[in-house]
């Protein structure tokens, strides 16, 4: 997936840099290229330019962390997660509009301003 804003993370990596990112994380678990991902990509690149400093972004490619999605529970991909610390209070599987996760992070930063 290619999504500059988005660091790759892997299944080692996601609790600890998700605990210590201090804010909420959207993190997008993708596995095959295809048309889901190439229309995605924009949408996700938007949400992370609108919150940029306000959130954190990563991408967790599932083909090299299969037992991951079991773990979480994902119900395919892409699935669209936002985590705070390393607690997961959100996802969203398939592809949605903009507003969606919009919505997701603010609600995320509600909590971590409450």
């Amino acid at each position: 997936m290619n999504l500059p804003s988005f660091p790759e993370w892997t299944e080692d990596m996601i609790g600890e840099l998700a605990r210590r990112a201090g804010k909420p994380v959207l993190v997008v678990f993708w596995a095959d290229p295809g048309p889901s991902n190439q229309w995605l990509e924009p949408v996700l690149e938007a949400v992370a330019k609108e919150f940029a400093g306000r959130a954190a972004f990563a991408k967790v490619n599932l083909r090299k962390a299969p037992s991951l999605a079991r773990e979480l529970n994902l119900p395919g991909t892409p699935t669209v997660a936002v985590f705070d610390g390393s607690t997961m209070v959100e996802q969203r599987g398939g592809v949605a509009p903009l507003w969606v996760y919009r919505e997701m992070l603010e609600r995320a930063l509600v909590a971590y301003t409450a």
